[in-house]
């Protein structure tokens, strides 16, 4: 029953009603808590909510809520809680936030440029809430987070995201939150996503049937991110087919990833480059199995895929692309090196193998005959290698280009 001149927040909390997801995202206390996915899943009205309840809830308690500009800030958050919080929170334009009668503090915030986020350097709150995460760069997220921070015993400092695919800091949530590929310092147990689509707001199915139609108009790639919630597509995107289906890792179908498997010694192995004069380097390894489909070898640095790369090279002309002598291609603490490779050429099968010692000379074969000299090897197959210090053939003197003539022109004629 409303009480005489209650103020109308106590009114509209008695009236409203959260649907599960909303629920589920009330109840999270992990340090990091996203919601969202798809469109019309009630996130606005969400991280609003929680925000005040927190406030209202905690005495004295610090609060950040942001949008990305402040017309944004000003049409979703702070004309709707001038509404819902008059008579209960005096509002200030002059600091942009609101005053709760046991001393919390939500201050509306906006971050559109980098001179936007340096004004939160120093400052300190208990509770951050990005609203539309994902328009927010990467930088300004990690940057603002550093403001969270409190010596409260009562109260555990977090931050609420809720968000959509796509934007500039689509690849940072989506690592985060729907990914969960955590890097050193990050604890997985700090990061809760609750998912939620237009289908789990049923006030706003109820209210505006046409709002699921206009989804389902959308283009393709549009239509999966915001209806759907698919984190794997989003507008602008090159590749807006890709698809990554876990449930279909084992068998390979309708996914572009699959699971680690070990590339068979038949198949052909390529590798792309793009030297990214704007941009670091690029390299992919391509393995093509015979039904023609090819494979990407992904693996982070230092994994040995350069080695692989050096190895196809010695194979071909008996000299490292990269090494001054066999001895550098020796691991350090092993007397002896072997590289083999089963090749197809001039319609034939090949097999080359190498042989280094530390201590002797190294033995090279073709089909297990021994070649006399590392011209055998180039009459199997030729490569030509390209990586970033090829770069010196512009910068250096002539006999560097004619060192790199020499090598190319005796694979053709040992």
């Amino acid at each position: 029953m409303a009480r005489k001149n209650e103020p109308y927040i106590y009114k509209v909390l008695r009236r409203e009603a959260p649907n599960p997801r909303q629920q589920a995202f009330f109840r999270a206390e992990a340090a990091n808590i996203a919601y969202g996915g798809a469109r019309g899943g009630g996130k606005s009205w969400a991280m609003r909510r929680k925000l005040v309840l927190l406030a209202m809830r905690y005495p004295g308690l610090k609060l950040l809520l942001l949008r990305r500009t402040l017309p944004e800030l000003r049409a979703n958050h702070i004309l709707p809680l001038q509404r819902e919080l008059a008579g209960y929170a005096a509002w200030s334009g002059a600091e942009r936030a609101f005053r709760f009668p046991n001393g919390s503090r939500l201050v509306m915030g906006y971050c559109d440029s980098d001179s936007d986020c340096a004004q939160y350097q120093g400052q300190e709150y208990e509770v951050i809430g990005f609203e539309e995460a994902t328009n927010f760069e990467p930088d300004w997220l990690t940057f603002i987070a550093t403001c969270l921070r409190t010596t409260r015993t009562d109260f555990v400092p977090r931050i609420y995201y809720t968000c959509n695919p796509g934007g500039p800091g689509h690849a940072y949530i989506k690592r985060l939150f729907i990914d969960r590929a955590f890097r050193d310092g990050e604890d997985p147990a700090d990061y809760v996503f609750i998912p939620a689509k237009v289908y789990d707001n049923q006030v706003l199915m109820q209210r505006d049937p046409g709002y699921l139609k206009r989804l389902e108009a959308l283009p393709p790639a549009r239509r999966r991110a915001h209806l759907e919630g698919d984190w794997n597509v989003y507008e602008g995107q090159v590749f807006a087919e890709w698809r990554d289906d876990p449930a279909h890792y084992a068998d390979g179908k309708w996914t572009h990833v699959i699971e680690p498997f070990d590339i068979p010694d038949t198949w052909r192995v390529y590798r792309s480059f793009d030297f990214g004069y704007a941009k670091p380097f690029s390299v992919g390894w391509w393995a093509v199995d015979f039904d023609g489909r090819c494979n990407v070898i992904f693996g982070e640095n230092a994994q040995g895929k350069t080695n692989l790369l050096e190895a196809l090279v010695y194979l071909s002309c008996g000299k490292s692309p990269r090494a001054r002598t066999d001895r550098e291609m020796i691991r350090f603490d092993a007397p002896a090196a072997s590289l083999c490779a089963q090749v197809f050429a001039r319609e034939r099968d090949f097999k080359v193998k190498a042989e280094l010692f530390r201590d002797r000379r190294r033995k090279l074969s073709v089909n297990q005959v021994p070649a006399k000299n590392s011209g055998a090897l180039s009459e199997v197959y030729n490569t030509v290698f390209f990586c970033p210090e090829d770069l010196f053939l512009i910068r250096e003197g002539a006999a560097a280009r004619r060192k790199f003539m020499d090598t190319a022109l005796c694979q053709l004629r040992p």
